[in-house]
């Protein structure tokens, strides 16, 4: 399943011309929402804390520097 959707999302953004570091990006950041939503949704992990880059991308949707 989630094999396809990488797949899905590196058709879609060649198909729009977009540079495969770019592309790379976009898987990265794809599956950094998976694991992120998997342990927010975890019991035990509730108290954790997320900082940094990913999480000033993500909370505030700032641009990567990538």
């Amino acid at each position: 399943m989630i094999e396809e959707i990488l797949k899905t999302i590196v058709q879609e953004k060649r198909a729009q011309g977009i540079s495969n570091a770019v592309i790379k990006n976009f898987l990265k950041e794809y599956l950094q929402y998976l694991v992120l939503s998997l342990l927010y949704n975890q019991k035990k992990m509730k108290n954790l804390v997320f900082k940094g880059g990913s999480c000033l991308r993500i909370c505030f949707d700032l641009k990567s520097s990538g």
